[in-house]
């Protein structure tokens, strides 16, 4: 099973980034307006988070435990 996981510092960006975008309307009755990518490399995860209603996409990674 491949397991993929934010930690701590991830975790309050990606929080952070979901507050920012709140105020943005989607109109699916089923939400998705936030995603979460994670791009598996050599030396760890990289993991983007996205706002689909206003295009915006921010680099969440911690790469201070590579």
């Amino acid at each position: 099973m491949i397991e993929f996981k934010l930690n701590d510092v991830e975790e309050a960006e990606y929080k952070e980034f979901c507050e920012r975008h709140k105020k943005c309307q989607f109109s699916s009755t089923i939400g998705g307006k936030i995603t979460l990518e994670f791009i598996p490399t050599g030396l760890g995860d990289v993991k983007i988070v996205k706002c689909k209603v206003c295009k915006t996409e921010k680099d969440i990674t911690d790469i201070s435990n590579w």
